[in-house]
């Protein structure tokens, strides 16, 4: 049996070596996540379950920014003009691609999807 942590030289890998030779593994994983989450979210929203919709546009939102942490040079974001338009489209080189709201912010910084302000709303942020 061989132990994947060490090297053809005999030598055991480091943290780092162990980190990038995984990383565009689980970016692929987190993008997959949210197009499991865009698909399930569809069926919900058609069946008035819109609460249920709701988390799960979150939790697309969140795979979406984790692949894109992960995996920077391997997901490309743009407008879609072909297809919807005035969406964003994010796609993952070899994985498949995603819509979001054209408000949504992919920063690693947010904690969650930005919501456009209504003014009309009596909800205070």
């Amino acid at each position: 049996m061989t132990n994947k942590n060490v090297t053809r030289s005999g030598r055991r890998r480091t943290f780092a070596e162990i980190f990038e030779s995984s990383r565009g593994e689980a970016a692929a994983r987190a993008f997959r996540r949210g197009i499991t989450a865009s698909r399930l979210r569809k069926t919900l929203q058609h069946r008035g379950r819109s609460r249920a919709a709701a988390l799960l546009a979150f939790q697309k939102v969140s795979a979406v920014r984790r692949a894109i942490i992960l995996a920077p040079e391997s997901v490309l974001v743009t407008v879609d003009n072909d297809y919807q338009i005035g969406l964003l489209s994010v796609r993952f080189v070899g994985v498949g691609r995603v819509h979001l709201p054209p408000t949504t912010d992919l920063s690693a910084t947010s904690s969650g999807p930005v919501r456009a302000h209504d003014p009309h709303s009596r909800r205070v942020a």
